[in-house]
Order: C-alpha cells, then sequence, then structure tokens
C-alpha cells in the first residue's frame, strides 16, 4: 500500500496507480476506500470497460450490490462483447431476486465465449433455484464437458437429477464427487438424504455424523441428524440422548429463530415422552413458522402439535393419572 501511495506522490493521480492502490485495499478487505479509488481512476480514464468493472467488483465486495449493477450494465452497454462485464451482472441481477434476467445476462456471456465455464456453472446454478431441473442438469453437463471433475457442478447437478425423479442417478454422481473429495460437506450431505430416502438408515447416519464433523457448525445436517436419531423406523439405531443434544445445538446455533430446528427438538421431546415440553416448542416453531409465512412447514408443524396434544390428553385420561 504505502509503495502505491508515495507513488502517486511522486507522479501525481493516475488511473492505473490508483487502480492498482484500490485493487490492494480490496485485498486487504477494505472494499469502500477501493471503491473509491475506483472510482477516481474512473473520472481520470471515463468510459473505461475495465475500469466500470473494477469498481462493480469493490461495490459488490462492499455488499453494495444496485451499485454494483448499474456498473456492470453500464460496461455491458458500452462493450456488447466483454463477458465479465454480463457475468457479473448476471451474478447482481440473481443477488437481487431477478433471475430470468440474470439467466439472460449468463446466455449472452456464453454466446460470447461458449467455453466459459464460469457462466455456464451460474446459469445452471439459476435453472436450478427456478425449479427447470431438466434444463439445469444439461447446463451442468456443459460445464462439466469444459471441467471435469468439478465437484461444484457435480454435487449440484445431482441435487438436480433428485428434483426430476432420478435418485439413482443422483446418488451415482454423490458417490463419485465424495470418493474424490471425502471433506465436501453438501455432496455427503446430500448424499445422505437420498440414503434415507432408500431407507438404508445405518449409512445415512453415518454420512451425516461425517458431515457435521466436517462442518460442525452448519445447521441443516445436525438437525437432520438430530431428527433420524429420534425417529429412525429401525428402533436400534435410535439416540435419543444424542438427537437432543443435536436438535438443541441445531436450536442455538440458529438462536431461536428458525422454524425446522425448533420443530425437531420439539419431535425430539415428543419421542424422548417428554410430551409437554414437545407441546410448548411444537408451539414456538408454530408461531415462528406463522410468521415467517412457511405455509407449508405450518401446516406440517400444526399436525405434529394436535398429535402431541392428542397424546397428552390420552395419559391424562388413564387411571391413576
Amino acid at each position: 500500500e504505502e509503495p502505491l501511495r508515495q507513488a502517486l506522490r511522486l507522479q501525481g493521480e493516475s488511473a492505473e496507480i490508483l487502480s492498482d492502490l484500490a485493487r490492494c485495499l480490496a485485498g486487504l478487505e477494505r472494499p469502500d476506500e477501493a471503491v473509491d479509488l475506483y472510482r477516481k481512476a474512473l473520472e481520470l480514464d471515463p468510459g473505461a470497460v475495465p475500469r466500470l468493472i473494477d469498481v462493480g467488483n469493490a461495490l459488490a465486495e462492499a455488499d453494495r450490490f444496485d451499485e454494483a449493477l448499474a456498473y456492470f450494465a453500464e460496461a455491458a452497454r458500452l462493450r456488447p462483447d466483454e463477458r465479465v462485464a454480463f457475468l457479473n451482472l448476471g451474478n447482481m441481477l440473481r443477488r437481487r431476486s431477478r433471475p430470468l434476467l440474470a439467466l439472460a445476462s449468463y446466455r449472452r456471456a456464453i454466446e460470447i465465449d461458449p467455453d466459459y465455464v464460469e457462466a455456464r456453472y451460474n446459469a445452471a446454478n439459476t435453472l436450478l433455484a427456478l425449479g427447470r431441473y431438466e434444463e439445469a442438469v444439461s447446463a451442468y453437463r456443459e460445464a462439466l464437458l469444459r471441467r471435469p471433475g468439478d465437484v461444484d457442478a457435480s454435487n449440484n447437478m445431482a441435487v438436480a437429477l433428485r428434483g426430476l425423479g432420478k435418485e439413482a442417478q443422483a446418488k451415482a454422481v454423490l458417490t463419485q464427487v465424495v470418493q474424490r473429495e471425502p471433506l465436501f460437506a453438501r455432496a455427503r450431505y446430500n448424499l445422505a438424504e437420498i440414503l434415507v430416502d432408500e431407507g438404508r438408515y445405518e449409512e445415512a447416519i453415518e454420512s451425516y455424523r461425517a458431515t457435521t464433523t466436517i462442518a460442525p457448525d452448519w445447521v441443516d445436517p445436525i438437525e437432520s441428524l438430530a431428527h433420524l436419531l429420534a425417529t429412525c423406523p429401525k428402533a436400534a439405531l435410535r439416540d435419543l440422548d444424542y438427537a437432543l443434544e443435536l436438535a438443541g445445538k441445531a436450536v442455538d446455533l440458529t438462536a431461536g429463530r428458525e422454524p425446522q430446528p425448533v420443530a425437531t427438538l420439539a419431535e425430539v421431546y415428543f419421542q424422548a415422552d417428554r410430551v409437554g415440553e414437545a407441546i410448548t416448542t411444537a408451539e414456538r416453531a408454530l408461531a415462528l413458522a406463522r410468521t415467517g409465512s412457511r405455509v407449508e412447514l405450518a401446516a406440517d408443524i400444526l399436525a405434529r402439535l394436535e398429535l402431541y396434544r392428542a397424546q397428552e390428553e390420552s395419559a391424562e385420561g388413564r387411571p391413576g393419572n
């Protein structure tokens, strides 16, 4: 940083030196300062597309996505054959929940450069998020043709295959990913989900456990493992004490603000015959789901809550209670 500042003092302001200093500050995680310097460089070199992209990147690093979007859009307008401008514009459009426009931007980047793997991968991710699974699988395959062995693309393609109901294909892809990258937590988690669907509970538990070891603060596998250990159809595989520990951790990690971990904690209480605590906890989960407009989850929690209440009423009606 200091040599670049010294160069500015000696040589006066120059777009190149200002840009170099901005890159330095961005690397030091000082994005707001980097933005100011990139803008000064752009003033000295107006309309320069690389500098427009630099400003946009710095703004994105500072989480100033709407401003970044404007710079990338201007870069794309000025140079309609600049693939990076369209890639980054697509990224910002996705951030602003405009997936169809993002997809169009990614596709323009691919038209400019058919071998642009990042654009193909991001287009595939957008299609996956839109639930357009067939197109997503095709897009991931195109990306993998150009970058074989990409574990992220393979994992996400497996998710799309599962969305199509092609569980066997998804499982085969995920098994290869885990063999290639044993510490890839998302692939292990997705594989565990398929193993549960297949009724291969012991293997699923092993895969969930491996995931929680790799990513000890990732809530989804913690919560899923807690639920399985509490409700596993194979009673010999249940471990209510550990399930309670895991469910409590999932609730703590989300500060008690997410309904699904709270609902799982309620289920663990119920399976442990702590029905009163199950009811109180499920009521909490239901309130959270309703507050967050999680309609389907709220319906599921309500159904479980009614079961818990019926169980409590049944127990109260027994002789001696």
